[in-house]
């Protein structure tokens, strides 16, 4: 039987060199990992099986083309450690704080990898607009301003948001843009200030009342609808014009207050002590959001005098004037590190008396929310003596509120002031969780 290297030799040519592959292993030394050594000793044989058995000599051919594949390889390995591959230098966009939709002059932090640093040496566009403001940036995080050119409406729609980063790679998401969903907060005053002419309610009687309204709300102008809560006929109109309905609708800048006329006529048939309750109610629309306020409930009553405006409560009811927590009206609660946590702070409310304010009891109360509670003290703010003339005083109330964890979404909470039946007087607060 012929040798294993009788039969090797039968192939060899003359002038060919034979050198085993242990040797060309040898010389190849630490030029390649001992993986790579094994792939490349792998792909050789695997289309040789057949004829190369272990022991085998080869011939200079094989190994010209073993030489081959290991300087293609090393060239390979160069590349890519001197390049990175494109997976590694590609920007790619994993989300946004907060969620999309956005809107014009949004500030937006993106969520990723892969972006340059600093922030403006990476390029953002959406909807063809380039973002023209970066804030702070790392390979991971991007935070920038939304073009305050957006083109946005009611209706939400869809266009794409591009980041080049500065190797010129990029990364495209389609999100949603709209016009902001603004809420509006503060507080809505409605005073009455009097009767025309003071007199005595009779059968037939026709009588002007003057109120007036003042808005502290955020956004500045808002549309407000106003109506007229009375059994006897009921017009509502603004001093110096005329009306012929119950209803009547406004747009008011914050800070500024209108002079508004109820008039009321009795009918010729009622009792000769026949009494009715008015109240004038205010309602937000601009935003179709329930921001509601009314008047005190006057109290008419055949053969009495109209009620007078030094019979009213004037109330003004504001957070703690120190609070440094209200960003854009929206009182801001810090995230806890574990978001499933309660979030919850203790909130000072003052209470301005003022306008010969009625002595008694004033409680203060908060409407319930699915996310939001509140807490508030028990112990009504006792207003002693009735205040005349231009005389105010300024009482405390605290309360404790509490979002039921750290994603709890933004709520309007609305704070109630009441006194028995006479006095009722609200206050809009809106609450959030740090994003």
């Amino acid at each position: 039987m012929a040798s294993t290297l009788e039969n090797a030799l039968r192939l060899v040519k003359p002038g060919e060199m034979v050198v085993s592959l242990t040797d060309i292993l040898d010389k190849l030394g630490d030029k390649i990992t001992a993986d790579e050594k094994q792939q490349l000793l792998i792909a050789m044989l695997s289309p040789r099986r057949e004829k190369v058995q272990p022991g085998d000599l080869i011939s200079s051919d094989l190994l010209n083309v073993v030489l081959a594949e290991v300087t293609d390889l090393q060239m390979r390995v160069l590349k890519l450690e001197s390049l990175g591959s494109y997976d590694q230098l590609s920007p790619v966009i994993f989300g946004y704080i907060p969620l999309p939709p956005f809107y014009p002059a949004q500030q937006i932090t993106m969520l990723g990898k892969n972006f340059s640093t600093p922030a403006a040496r990476n390029k953002v566009t959406i909807d063809g607009q380039t973002v023209q403001q970066y804030g702070t940036g790392t390979v991971g995080q991007l935070t920038f301003t939304a073009p305050s050119t957006l083109l946005v409406d009611d209706t939400e729609r869809q266009v794409i948001l591009r980041i080049e980063n500065a190797d010129g790679l990029f990364d495209t998401a389609s999100v949603g843009v709209k016009k902001p969903a603004v809420i509006p907060t503060g507080a809505i005053k409605v005073a009455y200030k009097g009767p025309s002419v003071n007199t005595n309610v009779s059968a037939g009687g026709n009588y002007l009342l003057a109120f007036e309204v003042e808005t502290a709300t955020h956004p500045d102008a808002l549309d407000y609808h106003l109506s007229v809560d009375s059994i006897w006929p009921a017009v509502i109109y603004e001093s110096g014009a005329t009306g012929n309905q119950n209803q009547l609708n406004l747009n008011l800048v914050s800070g500024q207050k209108k002079l508004l006329t109820i008039s009321v006529t009795v009918p010729g048939t009622v009792g000769s002590t026949d009494t009715i309750q008015l109240t004038l109610n205010i309602l937000q629309t601009t935003l179709g959001t329930n921001v509601p306020a009314w008047s005190q409930t006057l109290k008419l009553t055949i053969g009495q005098p109209l009620p007078s405006a030094n019979d009213m409560v004037g109330v003004a009811i504001k957070s703690l004037p120190q609070e440094t927590s209200m960003i854009g009206g929206r009182l801001v609660f810090g995230k806890p590190t574990d978001a499933v946590q309660p979030v919850r702070r203790t909130l000072l409310f003052l209470v301005d008396f003022s306008q010969n304010a009625e002595a008694g009891d004033y409680f203060l109360t908060c409407d319930a929310d699915p996310h939001w509670t509140s807490s508030v003290t028990s112990t009504p703010m006792k207003l002693t003596n009735p205040l005349g003339g231009n005389a105010s005083t300024i009482e405390s109330s605290s309360c404790v509120i509490q979002a039921d964890n750290g994603n709890a979404p933004d709520a309007i909470l609305r704070f109630i002031l009441s006194k028995d039946t006479s006095f009722s007087a609200s206050f809009n607060l809106m609450v959030g969780v740090a994003k």
